[in-house]
């Protein structure tokens, strides 16, 4: 099975009111062949401070939402405990054959409706072996658009 096909197939299982009006763009955006719709995040994210590694440059909202990694082998379901434009802290630990690996990342927003519902990110898991960051490396302009109208009603994390 193709790549391609295993993650439409896994992204319909796990997601059956996800519909794909034409699944050959829907595999273009995830995989970031078609260049014209992907963002690459880094122009939107000023990096960490040399000096304090812990420190991080985005702001952190709490927010709960159904989060799903999905690449070539296997599929990881859990909820996020905080997010921000660079990334989010998941509820559980990644699992160690992803990480250092780019993946496809879904967010789901049970509040929106239809295809709405669902920010795609190309991402990595960062952080170490026990980690739970992941931090999102390019997504649409559509998608990064619909994470800043959700973030902007939220009240900020203390850093």
């Amino acid at each position: 099975m193709s790549f391609e096909s295993n993650v439409k197939k896994r992204a319909t299982q796990l997601i059956p009111d996800y519909h794909i009006e034409n699944p050959s763009d829907f595999f273009d955006e995830l995989s970031g062949s078609n260049k014209s719709s992907s963002v690459n995040l880094n122009k939107f994210q000023k990096g960490l401070d040399d000096g304090d590694l812990g420190r991080r440059s985005t702001q952190r909202y709490s927010l709960q939402m159904t989060a799903l990694i999905v690449n070539q082998v296997s599929t990881f379901r859990t909820t996020t405990v905080n997010i921000s434009t660079a990334g989010v802290l998941l509820a559980e630990v990644v699992p160690s054959h992803l990480i250092g690996k780019e993946f496809e990342f879904l967010l789901i927003d049970e509040r929106a409706s239809g295809n709405d519902k669902y920010l795609r990110f190309k991402a990595s898991a960062i952080g170490g072996k026990f980690t739970q960051r992941i931090q999102f490396l390019s997504s649409s302009p559509e998608t990064q658009e619909r994470l800043g109208q959700l973030l902007q009603d939220l009240t900020a994390l203390v850093a």
